[in-house]
């Protein structure tokens, strides 16, 4: 009977998307264009027939576009990774999930060095959020904000 009690503390400290299916979490609602809310950046995401998905990101300068990043988010086990592919960097970067959601995703990497969080959160059907936290040069921690409106194309 003392395994009990053991048991449901065990199961409520599991990691909170491990109870998700795949089709619940917030990727399957990131498909589509998303358009940086000053004009100049655009993300478009993508799900793979593997069950993975694919985004890739433009800055966006008058009737040009530079590619910045691909990022490809799989799941292992059970967690998701992101790796991330600067434009003009050969290196992957990864950062494992610490939360995923129906509307979040957290990914951190402590290890790199900025930036060492990225999140995603999907205020709603039109409207994301994202933001990346790192440190900064004065012991403390800096946060970019990212803004983004669904597209059609």
């Amino acid at each position: 009977m003392r395994l009990l009690p053991f048991l449901l503390l065990v199961f409520q400290l599991r990691p909170s998307n491990f109870h998700l299916r795949q089709d619940d979490v917030i990727f399957n609602k990131l498909t589509g264009s998303w358009q940086r809310t000053n004009g100049k950046y655009l993300e478009k995401w993508e799900k793979k027939a593997d069950g993975s998905f694919f985004s890739i990101s433009h800055r966006i300068n008058g009737a040009d576009s530079t590619l910045e990043e691909e990022v490809t988010t799989t799941r292992e086990g059970n967690r998701w990774v992101y790796a991330v592919k600067g434009a003009g960097n050969a290196d992957i970067v990864k950062f494992t999930s610490v939360e995923v959601t129906s509307t979040k995703a957290h990914f951190a990497n402590p290890a790199h060095d900025f930036p060492t969080d990225i999140v995603y959160e999907l205020i709603d059907p039109t409207k994301l959020r994202a933001y990346i936290v790192g440190p900064n040069d004065k012991g403390g921690k800096d946060t970019v904000w990212f803004n983004f409106t669904r597209i059609k194309h």
